[in-house]
């Protein structure tokens, strides 16, 4: 994927009893039948990542390099040359905002770098009232932006994300619902990030009837997965871990370990078994088990990482992970 932050993917699995009533969920497996639905081009992949920094190179390079006064005018300089005669948005006008926010972002992912994450996250913001005046209102452009804001907030702050988050997933949500319909990736991806804001701890308050809500949106998410094919058992595996983080930190450590082994069993459907397949698990492992940890089960987050040690290792000696 071209930025991380633009495919985000979340599932539940398992039944939730006591919670305002059951939840059923399906588990898709390699067998699960799938419909007959053709996945369209991505809207995000409208610009490649080439074009993208072509659009801001020389700004984006300034700013990086410390040279943020320079960069701010000569960006603005771009974006009053794309802009209509009268000043309105256009589409390349859009474009440059969100580039600019998308790749300054992306530099300046250090902790230290915070002036220029909230320089991008006000660039990312503009790019949603371009688009949408470039676009349409309801357009899967302006969906994309939304959630290119929500997920660059939800990066810098993955536990408790700013108010905003939810209502730009929400609005996301329903245009693509609308425009996409309900199977098309995109659509499930922002509902599968939608459930995964709404089910953070400061969220559900630990509230039964809350933590139902969530469950249900989790529950359209994996149905919309389901019936695409255009979902790997990565992909698919990544939806159930992302699910057993949620029963981990809203206190219910049996689904989570349930839904973990689920993840744990879409990646044995994966024919190769190269680094990508090792890297997977055990950063699979490593999320899991600091959720547990997070919610207080700090003895199932040992006998997890206990369990895995020796993938661990190895992958600490090819430097991919320091603990």
């Amino acid at each position: 994927m071209a930025f991380p932050w633009r495919l985000t993917v979340a599932i539940l699995a398992g039944v939730t009893p006591g919670l305002g009533g059951a939840v059923a969920i399906a588990h898709p497996t390699a067998a699960s039948p799938a419909s007959d639905y053709v996945q369209p081009p991505l809207t995000k992949d409208r610009l490649t990542d080439e074009a993208l920094r072509g659009l801001v190179a020389e700004p984006l390079a300034e700013m990086l390099a410390g040279d943020i006064a320079d960069g701010e005018r000569d960006l603005e300089a771009l974006v009053k040359a794309r802009s209509g005669q009268d000043g309105s948005a256009t589409v390349a006008a859009a474009d440059t905002l969100g580039a600019m926010g998308i790749l300054l972002f992306a530099g300046a992912s250090d902790p230290q770098n915070k002036d220029l994450q909230q320089k991008a996250l006000t660039y990312l913001r503009r790019a949603i009232a371009a688009t949408r005046m470039a676009f349409g209102a309801d357009d899967p452009e302006v969906a994309l932006a939304l959630n290119d804001y929500a997920t660059a907030m939800i990066n810098l702050n993955p536990l408790d994300p700013g108010n905003d988050t939810e209502a730009d997933l929400q609005e996301a949500y329903r245009i693509r619902l609308a425009t996409l319909g309900p199977l098309n990736s995109e659509t499930v991806d922002v509902l599968g990030e939608l459930a995964m804001v709404e089910g953070l701890p400061p969220r559900t308050g630990g509230e039964p009837g809350k933590i139902a809500e969530v469950a249900s949106l989790f529950a359209k998410a994996i149905d919309g997965a389901q019936h695409n094919r255009a979902y790997t058992p990565y992909e698919v595996g990544e939806l159930y871990l992302k699910i057993s983080e949620f029963w981990a930190r809203n206190s219910n450590p049996a689904l989570a370990s349930d839904n973990f082994a689920r993840f744990e069993q879409q990646l044995h459907l994966v024919s190769d078994d190269g680094e990508q397949l090792a890297d997977t698990l055990v950063f699979g492992v490593i999320r899991f088990a600091s959720a547990l940890e997070d919610s207080g089960h700090k003895t199932e987050a040992e006998v997890l990482r206990k369990r895995y040690a020796t993938q661990i290792t190895e992958m600490v000696s090819r430097a991919k992970y320091t603990p």
